[in-house]
């Protein structure tokens, strides 16, 4: 049997709905949902045993199980296009969502993608959804009345974002998250300064202005760095905030002596 080394279990469908791909070569790829999250094994196990439809698939995946049904050698029934079906290797993908979106998981995304770059590797397969029944990238609704792979994988598909992951992934590359680019730190600005206290007795204050209330004062016609410049009321030149953190001065009862 036919099957990707990514293959974690299998229920071997054998000759039963299946058919030999002839001289047909695999050269596409088609995605399906389940419309359902049934376990990738249950899944082919219902399609091999049902007596209600004639359905088949190459492989079947729900989260990191990637589980094979129809050897690849033999063209599965799935799309409901025999031409389609003998050029290509069909998936059923688990949705995590019911309708009207049909989400997957991002798991059983990543297994679809890492199944489709191996296929796409040994088969010398160049991804591409062109949105034609042509295209190395197809989806059942192109050849039957539905909608499966569903709104969502159907957008990843006809985005180009799929064909991107896949090549992403045979180049054995994953783009990263950009990060934004590095910035230098800036050097803080230090516009303290000097002052001397003129009177012999200068109020501190809460806050710059005379609105706020009195922590203390200086009185001793001392030398003290200003941190911080604000207008406020009751002082023409501004008040100064103290390097100490004890408050705020008028800086109309001081001079200014040069930078710290």
């Amino acid at each position: 049997m036919k099957k990707s080394k990514l293959t974690t279990d299998v229920v071997d469908f054998g000759k039963k709905k299946s058919n030999p791909r002839g001289l047909d070569k695999v050269i596409r790829i088609t995605p399906h949902h389940m419309a359902g999250n049934m376990g990738a094994k249950e899944c082919a196990k219902y399609h091999l045993t049902t007596t209600e439809r004639s359905a088949s698939a190459n492989y079947y995946i729900n989260g990191k199980d990637i589980v094979c049904g129809v050897s690849e050698d033999r063209r599965a029934w799935t799309s409901g296009s025999p031409t389609n079906d003998y050029k290509a290797i069909t998936i059923e993908v688990a949705n995590s969502t019911k309708g009207p979106d049909w989400k997957i998981s991002k798991a059983s995304y990543d297994s679809l993608v890492a199944l489709c770059a191996d296929i796409c590797t040994r088969y010398k397969i160049d991804p591409h959804y062109d949105g034609t029944k042509k295209g190395t990238i197809t989806m059942h609704k192109q050849f039957a009345s539905t909608t499966c792979p569903g709104p969502y994988l159907s957008k990843l598909i006809t985005s180009g974002q799929f064909e991107k992951d896949i090549k992403a992934k045979m180049s054995g590359s994953v783009e990263p998250t950009p990060s934004p680019a590095p910035t230098k730190p800036e050097t803080p600005k230090d516009n303290s300064y000097l002052v001397q206290v003129t009177v012999s007795s200068l109020n501190i204050r809460k806050g710059p202005g005379t609105n706020y209330g009195t922590c203390g004062s200086i009185k001793d016609k001392g030398i003290y760095t200003i941190v911080e410049t604000k207008s406020g009321k009751g002082a023409k030149s501004g008040w100064g905030k103290l390097k100490s953190g004890a408050g705020w001065i008028s800086l109309d009862y001081t001079l200014k002596l040069r930078n710290e």
